[in-house]
């Protein structure tokens, strides 16, 4: 989310001032990353399940509307319209996903997503602020963004960095 933020003053750091006006495409496909991380995740659990056949038709499914999609955007749009239709296909492929899943598993995924959801809302939101009102270079804020996240979620007793430090415990 930090990236929707300050996009432009990344590519701009990054690439210079000419590629300032890619930000939009940044921000649209940076957004899609959300749906990517769903369809790969549920897609795993689909395979556990061999109900891969699905995911086939759903992937079929995306490559047509996309094409479809980017024929209809791009026109007028350019590069910003070819990252929307790849969004609005993405989110389309994620929640027929997410659906067949919830499905076989009868269970909601929606609670283990809050911890995650209020760390990137007070991420995003402080540093929006502290954009808007200081004058600082993008790279501190993408320090701001990181230690308020991770202190967001260490706050909130998330169980991803238990587990991780469990990997490097010494078994005996």
């Amino acid at each position: 989310i930090g990236w929707l933020v300050f996009a432009e003053p990344l590519i701009v750091f990054i690439f210079g001032s000419s590629y300032a006006p890619a930000a939009l495409t940044f921000q649209i496909l940076m957004l899609s990353l959300f749906a990517n991380f769903a369809t790969v995740t549920l897609t795993n659990v689909c395979v556990a399940y061999n109900i891969q056949k699905k995911i086939l038709i759903f992937s079929v499914f995306g490559l047509i509307a996309n094409a479809l999609l980017d024929v209809l955007f791009i026109p007028p749009w350019g590069g910003a319209g070819s990252a929307f239709s790849t969004l609005l296909v993405q989110t389309v492929i994620a929640a027929l996903i997410w659906k067949e899943v919830q499905a076989l598993q009868g269970q909601s995924f929606r609670p283990s997503l809050r911890k995650g959801t209020i760390a990137s809302g007070i991420m995003a939101g402080s540093i929006y602020f502290a954009s808007t009102f200081f004058d600082l270079h993008v790279m501190t804020l993408v320090a701001i963004g990181a230690i308020l996240y991770f202190a967001t979620l260490i706050a909130q007793k998330e169980d991803i960095f238990s587990e991780f430090t469990s990997l490097f415990r010494v078994k005996g």
